[in-house]
């Protein structure tokens, strides 16, 4: 008898790579996120017992609030398509990223500082719809605050603020940060931070004060139009509110230190600068 031409019905075990790619991106995130909310409850503890055996000089993201503990997979949506976690910086590169020929004028790389580490990738990401379109964008926590360099396609306005070398931006009616082009050093942007100032913003300030806070004019509008500024930050320190100051040049800070005002204004330095005193 010749050898049986049955076909064999057994299904086949073969999984299709797109879907294979996908599972495993999946239950790599959901792993991730897993190790991540671990270390918020035992952050000693389980980096040195858990991590190290595991994963030599292993690189760890701590979450960006509490509230992301309550997320199977952490804060962020469906558009982010790829993330890497890497010393500490967490980089994302976003689905519908396509560029057009009219754009290609208008995409720029930008640095951005002292963003609370409070606020979610998802809220970072939705408050910089008001400057355009992410491409890609990367996160790192530095204690209280967070810096985030991101590829943008920029709105024309907006676009050319940056193009013109403004040194804030706003992200919505009552916050506006720092930035810089995504090529620059730390040196270069520690050198647009040369020449600064702080006030010491009372505790028991309210809306009025700063409404109104020199002959009916804002603070921030005080700040950047009769102390002639390049732009501001306020941050807390020890508990205290502390609004950072920023000029172009020496002569432009010693002219606003002779400008009156009602809260006290003295010359402040930089970490980098003391660090370069010391030595």
């Amino acid at each position: 008898m010749g050898k049986s031409n049955k076909k064999n019905n057994k299904k086949s075990s073969y999984i299709p790579t797109q879907e294979f790619v996908d599972k495993f991106t999946e239950a790599l995130i959901h792993t991730t996120r897993k190790i991540l909310l671990g270390l918020e409850y035992h952050p000693k503890d389980f980096t040195a017992k858990v991590l190290k055996p595991e994963v030599p000089g292993g690189d760890l993201v701590k979450p960006s609030s509490l509230a992301e503990k309550e997320l199977q997979y952490g804060p962020l949506t469906s558009e982010v398509f790829h993330g890497i976690i890497s010393n500490k910086i967490t980089r994302l590169t976003l689905n519908n990223n396509v560029v057009h020929d009219s754009q290609q004028g208008q995409v720029r790389t930008i640095m951005i500082y002292d963003i609370p580490t409070a606020w979610s990738h998802d809220l970072i990401l939705d408050k910089l719809k008001v400057w355009g379109k992410v491409l890609e964008i990367s996160f790192k926590p530095q204690h209280k605050y967070q810096s985030v360099w991101t590829k943008m396609i920029l709105q024309p306005l907006i676009d050319t603020d940056f193009v013109m070398r403004t040194w804030w931006q706003k992200l919505d009616e009552n916050t506006a940060m720092c930035w810089f082009p995504g090529h620059w050093k730390l040196k270069d942007r520690k050198e647009r931070e040369r020449f600064q100032t702080k006030i010491c913003i009372p505790d028991d300030v309210t809306d009025k004060d700063y409404d109104k806070y020199h002959k009916e004019l804002h603070f921030g509008d005080f700040v950047l139009k009769k102390l002639k500024a390049k732009s501001f930050s306020t941050i807390l320190d020890k508990g205290k509110k502390i609004v950072i100051v920023y000029f172009e040049s020496q002569k432009d800070l010693h002219n606003a230190m002779e400008v009156p005002q009602t809260w006290n204004m003295t010359v402040s330095y930089t970490p980098y600068q003391e660090e370069q005193t010391v030595r």
